[in-house]
């Protein structure tokens, strides 16, 4: 994957988790603080450049370690959420065209490729909360 690649994906987390740092409950969570946290050690294995320093700047804006309180168990859990985003389109972008696994193929993830973290069912069925 290229930097510009991996600078867009971190730069598309990085949005997505901007709006927790003004939600109290979130700002010293520790599902936030290591996201970020995630996200600054992805930008400083990058070559230096104008957009790393940027998002690097501002990443370490939103890191506030000494004020750090544990998960809360929120469900859903934002910051977690765009973590595991994040991740799944890092992992995606990296795989991209570089199997040999042949016809048995799909989008350059093979078949039975196993998702690392079980995705939430969707849709109209019964759940907690209603």
């Amino acid at each position: 994957m290229t930097p510009t690649t991996e600078l867009t994906l971190i730069g598309g987390a990085w949005n997505t988790l901007q709006p927790f740092l003004g939600v109290d409950k979130c700002v010293g969570c520790e599902c936030l603080q290591a996201a970020l946290t995630e996200l600054l050690m992805a930008l400083e294995a990058l070559p230096p450049s104008a957009e790393q320093e940027r998002l690097l700047t501002a990443v370490r804006g939103g890191l506030d370690l000494l004020n750090l309180h544990g998960c809360l168990g929120c469900d859903p859990c934002g910051p977690a959420d765009a973590l595991v985003s994040f991740y799944r389109a890092r992992d995606a972008t990296a795989m991209a065209g570089r199997c040999a696994c042949g016809s048995s193929c799909t989008d350059g993830v093979p078949a039975s490729f196993p998702s690392p973290i079980p995705l939430p069912e969707t849709g109209g069925g019964e759940g907690e909360g209603g």
